[in-house]
């Protein structure tokens, strides 16, 4: 088995690895010999969700043995050694994290986390550590329709299976990245888009951008204004169309992708198919919730 571990991510869809702080490198020692636990949720209207994670790990989890519990059973496993976890968490930023911005994306949002506990020498819990996380983009698990479908609060926001699905994919793309390279450094999150700023974005001229007009500033919002700015490839298109991409595993088209860590928006350019990183950067300016011109020419060589 290859090396593995560590979403991940995100985006947004949040590529929070841990929300893309800083990567303790030595969490995931051994990670191959680990097995993951995924939790599902006792609540019985969240049984379609619990479906949908059920299917996500079964199709894209490929880096260990997996074992599928209720919330009301994860304390029985928290001792084990080489025990990691899956879970939908929700999450409320502070206060003063709320008031900082009216225009604050993922407000209160889902995520998909992926944590083990640190155990005393005697084999009790001392805490809980959090490998990587990946936010949802607009996902309400507290109204769900009476058929047990979860509400997607966003018009403009991808289908709640598409999220999931881009959210278990974000974490791989990262644990991916980790062990091929080998790393043996902690990485932070904006070292890790540089690096691979540099290595990917070539890979963007070769594929379309599927993007939706609001996530563009108003100078390039038409395809007039954008192909000023952008030579590739690109087709405006709604949320359900990018949801289809992501289910299809579309391999030739790149979609944008807004994520924040506590402190800072980031931008990024993603893979389709596999939730790849293929460039980013921090969002400056007033509204770092739209992707404007001055990105797009750092594209072109």
């Amino acid at each position: 088995m290859r090396l593995l571990f560590l979403y991940i991510f995100l985006l947004i869809s949040n590529l929070t690895f841990a929300q893309f702080g800083k990567t303790n490198i030595s969490h995931y020692e051994d990670f191959e010999n680990k097995k993951l636990i995924v939790v599902l949720s006792d609540d019985d209207k969240h049984i379609k969700i619990n479906e949908d994670l059920k299917y996500v790990i079964k199709e894209y989890w490929k880096f260990t043995a997996f074992e599928f519990v209720t919330e009301d059973k994860e304390d029985k496993y928290k001792t084990e050694k080489n025990a990691i976890f899956f879970k939908i968490e929700y999450t409320k930023p502070s206060n003063k994290q709320y008031n900082s911005s009216p225009s604050f994306i993922n407000v209160y949002t889902y995520a998909l986390r992926l944590y083990k506990y640190q155990l005393s020498k005697k084999g009790k819990v001392k805490k809980r550590i959090l490998l990587v996380s990946n936010r949802f983009e607009s996902l309400d698990l507290k109204h769900v329709t009476d058929t047990g479908n979860i509400l997607v609060k966003n018009k403009n926001s991808l289908s709640a299976k598409a999220q999931l699905v881009q959210a278990i994919k974000g974490i791989i793309s990262f644990c991916d990245y980790v062990f091929e390279n080998k790393k043996s450094k902690d990485i932070s999150f904006g070292k890790y888009l540089k690096e691979i700023s540099k290595e990917r974005k070539h890979v963007i001229s070769k594929k379309k951008l599927l993007v939706i007009k609001n996530k563009l500033k108003n100078s390039i919002n038409t395809e007039i204004k954008l192909k000023e700015v952008y030579p590739y490839d690109f087709e405006f298109v709604d949320a359900e169309t990018i949801s289809k991409a992501i289910l299809n595993n579309d391999n030739n088209s790149v979609r944008i992708k807004f994520i924040r860590t506590n402190q800072s928006f980031y931008i990024l350019m993603m893979n389709v198919a596999d939730e790849k990183v293929l460039y980013g950067r921090r969002a400056t300016g007033l509204n770092q919730v739209r992707l404007g011109p001055k990105i797009l020419k750092e594209l072109i060589p």
